[in-house]
Parts: C-alpha cells; sequence; structure tokens
C-alpha cells in the first residue's frame, strides 16, 4: 500500500504541474497537438487493406502455410492448359452456381429443368469483362485442359450424351474422366439397382486460371459474374458465389461500420452534450463535453494514419477499434470533469486546472497503461488480423489518452477563464451579476 502511495503521489504530483503550464500555455499546446494530429493524419493517403481471409486467420509459419509453399514450388500452376481440380494447391477461382427447379422438390433432370440449366451455362459463358479497353470473355479465363474450358464434367452431362442414357450411382464416366454424381447433383433418388432416378439441385462451377499475369482478370470475371448472375431471371431458383465470395461479405460489412460509426459519434456527442449541457448559461459544459469526443475521435485519425505509416495494412476487424476508443476516451474525459468540480470555484484558473489534473491522474493513466498492456500483449498474436487490430487499437489508444491531456485539456482552460469571467456559454458575452440585475446598472457589461 505504501508503494502505491508514494508512485500515486508522483504521478499526482507530475499532473499538477502539467495542469499549471496547460493553463499558461494552452494555445501553443493546443496547436502542437492538431499540427501532429494533422501530420500523422495524412499517412492514411498510403492506408492499405488485406482482405484475403485465408492469410489473415491461418498462424504465421504454420506447418501448413510451409507444406503449401512446398508444393506450390514443386508442382508449378497449370491452370491455363492441363488443369486438374484435385491437384489445385488451394481452393482456386471459380464460380459456383446451384440450381433447384422453380416447384419445390421439382426433378432437375426433367426436360425444361435442363433447358434452363442449358440457359444459364450460355448465360456465364457469355459474361465479358473490359480491362484497359481490351475485353475478355470466359474462354480467355477459364481452367483449360487440352485447350477446352473445364467445369466440372458438367458440360458433356449438359450436351445430352450423358443425361439421355441411366446415370448410375455414384458415379459416371465422362470421356477420359470420371465424374462423382454427388458432387453435381443434390437430393438424388436411386432405384434398387442404383439408377439415378430424380435429382432436386444441379451445381455448376466455372474454374478460372490462377496463373500469372492472368489472376487479376479472373477475378475481375469473377466480380462481373456476381453482378451478371444477379440480374438472371427464370422459372428456376439460383444461389451463386465466387471464391471471393466471403471476403466481399466481410467487406461490405466493414464498409457499413463507417455509418455505424459516423451514427455513434454523434449519439455520444449529444449525449455528452445533454448530460453536461445542465445548468444556468455560466456553467452548462456542452461544447466542452463535445470536444472530449472530438479528442477521441482525434485519437482514431492518428492511429490509422500512424500505422498506415509503418505499413500495417488494415484488416476487416479493426472496424471495430474505433468503437472501443469513442469509450475509453469519453471515460476519461468524463474523469476529468469530474475533477474539475471538485475543485474550488473560488481558485484561480491555474488552480482549478492543476487541481483537477491531480485529482483523476492516476486513474485515466492506470486505465489507459492497463489497456495498452493487454493491446501490446495481443500485438504478438501469431494470427495477421489480431496482431493488425491491436497495434491499430493501442496506438490509438495512446494517442486517445495524449488528446484528453492537450486538446480536452486546453479546451478546459478555456472553459474555466470563461467561467470565472462570467460569460455565456454560447455568446461568449458577459452575464451581469445578481446586484448588477438589482440595480438596472447593466453600463459595465460587454
Amino acid at each position: 500500500m505504501a508503494v502505491y502511495d508514494v508512485v500515486e503521489g508522483h504521478i499526482s504530483g507530475a499532473f499538477v504541474k502539467y495542469g499549471k503550464f496547460l493553463a499558461r500555455y494552452p494555445i501553443p499546446i493546443l496547436a502542437a497537438a492538431l499540427l501532429a494530429t494533422t501530420a500523422l493524419g495524412f499517412g492514411i493517403f498510403y492506408l492499405e487493406s488485406e482482405k484475403d481471409l485465408e492469410y489473415l486467420y491461418t498462424p504465421e509459419n504454420s506447418r501448413a502455410i510451409k507444406d503449401r509453399y512446398t508444393v506450390m514450388q514443386s508442382f508449378p500452376d497449370r491452370s491455363s492448359d492441363e488443369f486438374y481440380e484435385h491437384q489445385l494447391p488451394t481452393l482456386g477461382l471459380y464460380g459456383d452456381i446451384i440450381v433447384v427447379g422453380g416447384n419445390e422438390g421439382e426433378n432437375v433432370l426433367s426436360e425444361g429443368v435442363l433447358a434452363d440449366i442449358s440457359i444459364i451455362d450460355d448465360f456465364v459463358k457469355n459474361i465479358t469483362i473490359t480491362i484497359n479497353d481490351t475485353e475478355y470473355g470466359y474462354l480467355n479465363v477459364c481452367a483449360k485442359r487440352s485447350g477446352e474450358c473445364v467445369s466440372s464434367g458438367i458440360q458433356n452431362l449438359l450436351n445430352g450424351s450423358h443425361l439421355d442414357a441411366s446415370l448410375t450411382f455414384p458415379s459416371v464416366n465422362v470421356g477420359d474422366e470420371i465424374v462423382d454424381l454427388p458432387v453435381i447433383m443434390g437430393g438424388i433418388r436411386v432405384d434398387n439397382n442404383s439408377v439415378v432416378q430424380s435429382a432436386e439441385a444441379f451445381r455448376l462451377r466455372y474454374y478460372l486460371q490462377t496463373v500469372n499475369g492472368t489472376m487479376e482478370i479472373s477475378l475481375a470475371w469473377e466480380r462481373a459474374f456476381l453482378r451478371k448472375m444477379s440480374q438472371l431471371k427464370g422459372n428456376f431458383t439460383a444461389a451463386y458465389s465466387v471464391s471471393q465470395s466471403l471476403n466481399y461479405e466481410l467487406n461490405e460489412g466493414t464498409d457499413g461500420d463507417v455509418t455505424y460509426f459516423s451514427t455513434t459519434f454523434t449519439i455520444m456527442m449529444i449525449y455528452a452534450a445533454v448530460v453536461c449541457g445542465t445548468g444556468s448559461c455560466l456553467t452548462a459544459r456542452g461544447f466542452l463535453a463535445n470536444v472530449g469526443v472530438y479528442s477521441a475521435g482525434l485519437g482514431i485519425l492518428a492511429s490509422f494514419g500512424f500505422c498506415s505509416y509503418i505499413g500495417v495494412k488494415l484488416v476487416n476487424i479493426v472496424g471495430v477499434m474505433p468503437f472501443l476508443i469513442i469509450g475509453i476516451g469519453i471515460d476519461d474525459m468524463f474523469l476529468l470533469m469530474s475533477g474539475w468540480l471538485q475543485t474550488s470555484p473560488s481558485d484561480t484558473v491555474e488552480g482549478r486546472v492543476s487541481s483537477a489534473f491531480g485529482i483523476v491522474a492516476v486513474s485515466i493513466t492506470v486505465t489507459s497503461l492497463t489497456d495498452l498492456l493487454a493491446f501490446c500483449i495481443g500485438a504478438t498474436n501469431i494470427f495477421p488480423s489480431l496482431r493488425n487490430f491491436c497495434i491499430y487499437t493501442g496506438f490509438a489508444i495512446i494517442w486517445c489518452y495524449l488528446m484528453q491531456l492537450t486538446v480536452f485539456g486546453s479546451a478546459m482552460v478555456f472553459h474555466t477563464r470563461r467561467v470565472q469571467s462570467s460569460r455565456h456559454c454560447f455568446t461568449c458575452t458577459k452575464i451581469p451579476s445578481e446586484e448588477q440585475v438589482n440595480s438596472g446598472d447593466r453600463k459595465s457589461v460587454v
């Protein structure tokens, strides 16, 4: 206990001295804080993001990653000339469609549904993209074997040469390969001789090239595939996806976080203004509270800029960070306000500000250091997603803490000066004293 008292005394004493210095020079300290934040904020222009979920949520230097790298080095990508699905070291790039009939439980092997599937197949193969004034179609990006596009054996089935005959479960010979029917059909029903009688769903998968030089084109075709499939209509139900669908969905969720954060920021400003706006036109602290919310926002801005400068890539989970920092920053703000309210109204500006910092110094410092320590430990995580999140949040905590001590602290100095000079909280005009109001003497009021 004695050690804690000694440490607390030293920290409080240091903050009392800082409070006096701040009360004397609020403008230079405020300007320095804003300039430093602005300089860091410009780092956002260098912001880079990492969206590969497999990389983000796979432990670094894991045995699986090393083994995959060995396989990829030993067996080069042949998706442009001799593609075989089972040779893929990854899931590859593809467009995937699952088709069911328009009526529940309808047999997709019926003539009408097969005609619809043929229409879908032609529709997909006619999807084109334009990159640098060059048009690319499915034939340009499809994974090939012997000069032909590979579609998991579905093409031959759709041609009718095999669907006209009996399909024997669980596989059928298509050319020089064996097609597993459960891979391309769902809800299969067979008779006593294992001959397929009906199926409820049909799967079409279109593999794309992944060799260097065509990867970006294939990814662009995937995005076009998603756009075009959303426009396809017919007497059927089709569910579709691509290899990057999960990435795209998470990114869309992250983009939505911007709206939620803006709403949260506005709500917190209103909440702080309402809570601190009570009292007379002299003692209301609504504007001061809003500065506290802005100070937390400056910490978030500086974190994004600083991490961009040092090359830490933005990941989806970082979208949670602003909500944490707003809460931490506002908590520090209320503590500083509470300390200020405990000071004597008759004290000088320097005395009230230094006393307020001395009262709450240990509280805001220990909580910030505790939070920082937790995220510093998290920054050693072997998962890149969690590590980057902790780096962003850790620096945001540091800067949010500094902003409360400088930007909000300067605002607290100006607020104390306004109160002691009896000026209105909104217009900053002089408020007549009770004696002046009673005597009718307002000539001395500015």
